[in-house]
């Protein structure tokens, strides 16, 4: 049998190494948490730069048909200038995993999660998926 001094020197021992090893594993998920939560937003603002850069091509092409003289061209040339300009936009959006969803008839509030249905008439309600690898985020 052990002496009771040496039993306690030895569980007090063993008591400051658990201890100690507990205040290293928690300052180490504070760090992990702290380098997680930076490269979250680090990774944010990279896929905000590529969308802009994806969509700056198209963006300065609807900018081109913004400034046209409607004097000077016809509704025919317009139409097609503006689909031309939505068919890039949506390349380059299904180009980051952007994907169109039929919503005929479907109309979604701000302050809801689901959409509901369509009350009063008008052009349909575009809802847009996104699964990119900052994390699911959905636009309807």
């Amino acid at each position: 049998m052990e002496p009771p001094d040496q039993a306690i020197a030895r569980l007090e021992a063993e008591r400051d190494q658990l201890k100690d090893r507990y205040l290293r594993l928690a300052a180490e998920y504070e760090n992990f948490k702290k380098r997680t939560a930076k490269e979250r937003a680090e990774a944010w603002v990279r896929a905000q730069a590529e969308l802009v850069t994806r969509l700056a091509d198209a963006l300065d092409d609807l900018s081109r048909f913004a400034h046209v003289d409607p004097a000077t061209t016809d509704a025919q040339t317009l139409h097609e200038g503006v689909d031309l300009v939505e068919r890039k936009m949506w390349k380059e959006l299904a180009a980051l995993g952007v994907t169109r969803i039929d919503a005929t008839g479907v109309h979604s509030t701000p302050t809801s999660t689901r959409p509901s249905r369509r009350s009063r008439p008008g052009p349909p309600t575009r809802i847009i998926r996104w699964a990119g690898a900052a994390g699911g985020l959905q636009t309807r």
